[in-house]
């Protein structure tokens, strides 16, 4: 299954799809401070709700907006789902579609106000 995840301003959604079904989705207050444990003990709770276990999780994409907390979002990965995230604007993400105005210049527009050494996806 893939496990999706928006970090965004306020809220951090999670989403778990089966194929292109949508299974669940779940969603917590952003905190750029919030850790891997953090995370993993408010999610495991909520898997169990659907007799999931983390181990069903084959693979996560993840798109943010608060770079801070991406350091966490990854070894929450790494270390409970045994993948690593593919972020949005990673370089060499492959997509499967075009997007307009979008390609290889995203890279520049997001990693220049902060410099490539601030921005952990593009460190």
């Amino acid at each position: 299954m893939l496990l999706v995840i928006d970090a965004g301003n306020t809220n951090t959604v999670f989403a778990l799809y089966n194929g292109q079904k949508l299974l669940h989705s779940w969603r917590c207050q952003s905190a750029a401070g919030r850790t891997a444990d953090e995370y993993a003990s408010w999610l495991q709770p909520l898997f169990a709700l659907e007799k999931l276990e983390f181990t069903a999780v084959s693979a996560v994409m993840a798109a943010s907006v608060v770079p801070d907390a991406n350091f966490n979002l990854v070894n929450l990965c790494r270390r409970y789902f045994n993948c690593e995230a593919m972020f949005l604007g990673d370089p060499g993400v492959v997509y499967g579609i075009k997007v307009k105005g979008f390609g290889h210049f995203l890279h520049e527009l997001v990693a220049a106000p902060f410099g490539s050494s601030r921005n952990p996806i593009f460190a």
